[in-house]
């Protein structure tokens, strides 16, 4: 294989790192091991996940995690690609659609400085559901619990009241969290949700932590944070709920709602990282 058909890009979405590369033929291969070199943060040049990209009759994301596992979404890596679509097109493309596995999704790009992009992007119908199947007992409080499908399957943890410190509980977080990948078939996304100091959930205005099933714990996660926004208008009690601002660790997104599409809408910055030429023990992937 030529070098240069094997070039690697890196971007990242507050913190939520991808490697795309594209290929012709990615429906016909396996790249679960590939996925696992090449995502590996010691060995291999290291992300959250890897896609990979084939130009069918739309721009088409495949997106494995880095522990090799298929997933159907990703928000941040959804716009981490749109970037990556736009920045190699020769018109900029702004406005366009993206297939994914959970569904074709309209992105688009609002604007750009350099290296770093605003982007938005449909996230499609969102189910939710309210369980009591799931219990967590982190900072000894109630969480009610919700089960969401964003084309993945999320399980958001809700409280009422603001923890000053939220991430001060993340050991407690990463024992539910590993508990809860066995618990629910296939492995879950789970997310704990809290309002900012100053706040109630009716505000919208929220702070989480995600484990991602796949990656574990992540800088920011999208379609988590449409899962987030989901929940809280189910819950809102003054029945006005448009937008959500999510408070990842590694920055702020905004989910809305488009009440006459029934659709989230997602939207956040992505940049791009680096231009990569892996060695040839890490592809082909």
């Amino acid at each position: 294989m030529n070098s240069r058909d094997r070039w690697v890009y890196k971007y990242q979405g507050l913190g939520n790192d991808f490697l795309v590369a594209e290929v012709a033929v990615a429906p016909h291969l396996q790249f679960s091991e590939g996925a696992k070199r090449i995502c590996d943060r010691h060995f291999g040049i290291g992300a959250d996940g890897l896609i990979l990209l084939t130009y069918d009759e739309i721009p088409t994301m495949h997106l494995y995690n880095s522990d090799g596992s298929r997933a159907a979404i990703s928000g941040n890596g959804l716009r981490c690609l749109a970037f990556h679509i736009a920045r190699s097109s020769t018109d900029g493309m702004v406005e366009f659609d993206v297939a994914t596995d959970a569904g074709v999704r309209g992105v688009v790009r609002h604007a750009t400085n350099g290296d770093v992009a605003q982007i938005s992007s449909s996230m499609g119908a969102v189910e939710v559901e309210s369980t009591l199947e799931y219990e967590s007992k982190v900072a000894n409080r109630s969480w009610s619990a919700h089960l969401v499908d964003v084309g993945n399957p999320h399980l958001v943890f809700l409280s009422e009241q603001p923890i000053e410190d939220l991430a001060a509980h993340r050991g407690e977080i990463e024992v539910e969290a590993m508990r809860l990948q066995s618990e629910y078939g296939g492995g879950v996304n789970v997310e704990w949700v809290v309002p900012k100091l100053g706040t109630s959930l009716d505000d919208s205005d929220v702070e989480m932590i995600v484990f991602e099933r796949g990656a574990g714990f992540t800088m920011a996660c999208g379609s988590g944070s449409t899962a987030v926004g989901a929940v809280l208008r189910g819950v809102n009690r003054s029945g006005s709920f448009t937008t959500a601002s999510i408070k990842n660790p590694g920055g702020d997104l905004t989910v809305s709602y488009n009440s006459e599409r029934g659709e989230f809408y997602l939207a956040g910055s992505a940049s791009f990282v680096a231009k990569v030429l892996p060695s040839e023990d890490l592809w082909p992937i």
